[in-house]
């Protein structure tokens, strides 16, 4: 089964368009819009009521004729094993739900998959029973289930390279289910169905090799959970579609940056997963980048000149590759958002603003300028949905930065993978600058 293969089923919670609005639709009668069970984090008895379980018992039912009828009865028994101990563990939990209450039968799943997690091979476990429920869950119930083990590995397992997995899954799901049903999508909806898969790669990719933080941190996993919510939410609101994508092109570049500043990863790994990034996040950005950064640009030569030829520069340093290039480009790239927020966010106008809504004094961090989170701020301060978003994105260019920096100073020489890394940390900036400076959250507007 595909990732893009979902559809959520009537007589769940909350209603999911199945029509989207871009595009031209398929001739016939309307279809009345189907239904799809999501799940809070906060409560799981949401997921345990859900029909995502009952998929689970059609599985397997299949699962068990085709044992029963196939020769390869074998290879196929250590697989059966595990969907049926996942199924099993269900359906106990099903009758402690009846028997002592949603409170009760939370607390014990949370407490059950918090143990397993704490083995060296529990999330790898979890990981390799998840991917055996996505394969078995039939089409209908497919939206729900992977909103369910999107939302559980959440609670379990916290910000990681699991629950981006997951998360990644079901915001692909989402945007696959606005594709349903018409002849020509749009360009940006396309462009934003390419985003949302190359994110499942990324993500299944680090979970394959590790599927707890080895490659894959709360830095890329913040992010990547508040995206799939902006997803969700924007459903039935077109206009945000520009938004979802620039965010979206943000939190794949993250994910890139996330995994190839990992600390202590396997030389080889690490080539393979620079190899990844090169092909499937760096070379698409530069085959549009022109077009994707043009408005950003414009705006740039308004708000300060500067900033654009500090990145036009870092580029042209890493394409050089001369001596010290990766580091150089770097801090052009670190310089030009820093320059770029000052510029967009002035002292004076932050001040007033934090004084004028008594904000926290936290957010000064004991200094006497606006520093870089309260500036991401005081630029987001006009957006509704995806606020939480693309602050979590400014913090996250912020970590990786500095994690990047001190790889590239414990080096002597850069190697292809770092300059990997430097291009996808361009990529970052850029992006997160069209989501800052462009659109709503403008300084015009």
């Amino acid at each position: 089964m595909g990732v893009g293969d979902s559809r959520a089923e009537d007589g769940d919670e909350i209603a999911q368009k199945a029509q989207p609005v871009e595009g031209r639709p398929k001739g016939g009668p309307a279809k009345r819009p189907r239904r799809g069970f999501v799940a809070d984090s906060s409560a799981l008895d949401d997921v345990l009521k859900s029909s995502a379980l009952t998929s689970l018992e059609k599985a397997s039912v299949s699962l068990d004729a085709l044992l029963r009828n196939s020769s390869a009865l074998t290879s196929l028994e250590r697989a059966f094993d595990t969907f049926g101990s996942v199924n099993a563990y269900f359906e106990s939990t099903r009758r402690f739900l009846e028997q002592s209450g949603p409170v009760a039968a939370i607390e014990r799943m949370q407490a059950d998959f918090a143990r397993n997690l704490e083995s060296a091979s529990g999330a790898a476990a979890l990981a390799a029973s998840m991917r055996w429920v996505d394969q078995l869950t039939p089409l209908e119930d497919y939206l729900d289930q992977v909103t369910a083990t999107s939302r559980l590995a959440e609670t379990i397992a916290g910000p990681g390279a699991l629950t981006s997995w997951r998360s990644a899954i079901e915001a692909n799901s989402r945007i696959e289910a606005r594709l349903h049903g018409l002849i020509e999508p749009s360009l940006a909806l396309s462009e934003l169905a390419r985003i949302s898969r190359v994110q499942v790669e990324l993500t299944d990719w680090a979970v394959q090799h590790a599927p707890g933080i080895g490659l894959l941190s709360a830095t890329s996993g913040l992010p990547m959970v508040a995206w799939r919510n902006f997803v969700q939410e924007s459903g039935d609101h077109p206009d945000e579609l520009p938004m979802v994508m620039a965010t979206g092109r943000t939190n794949l570049s993250l994910l890139g940056s996330d995994l190839l500043a990992s600390p202590d990863v396997d030389p080889g790994l690490a080539a393979e997963g620079a190899d990844r990034i090169e092909s499937e996040v760096v070379e698409p950005w530069m085959a549009a980048r022109l077009e994707v950064t043009a408005e950003l640009y414009a705006v740039l030569a308004q708000l300060d000149p500067k900033v654009a030829e500090l990145l036009n520069g870092a580029w042209d340093d890493v394409r050089r590759n001369g001596p010290a290039a990766a580091e150089k480009a770097a801090n052009c790239t670190v310089e030009a958002v820093e320059r770029a927020l000052r510029r967009a966010a002035p002292d004076d106008a932050v001040r007033a603003w934090h004084a004028e809504n008594d904000r926290p004094a936290k957010e000064w961090e004991g200094q006497d300028r606006p520093p870089h989170a309260l500036r991401v701020k005081y630029l987001v301060r006009n957006l509704s949905g995806p606020r939480p978003l693309v602050e979590s994105q400014a913090t996250a260019f912020a970590s990786v930065v500095g994690r990047l920096r001190k790889q590239l100073q414990a080096t002597k020489h850069a190697s292809a993978g770092d300059l990997v890394a430097v291009r996808n940390l361009l990529i970052t900036a850029e992006s997160l600058l069209i989501s800052l400076l462009v659109g709503p959250s403008s300084p015009e507007s």
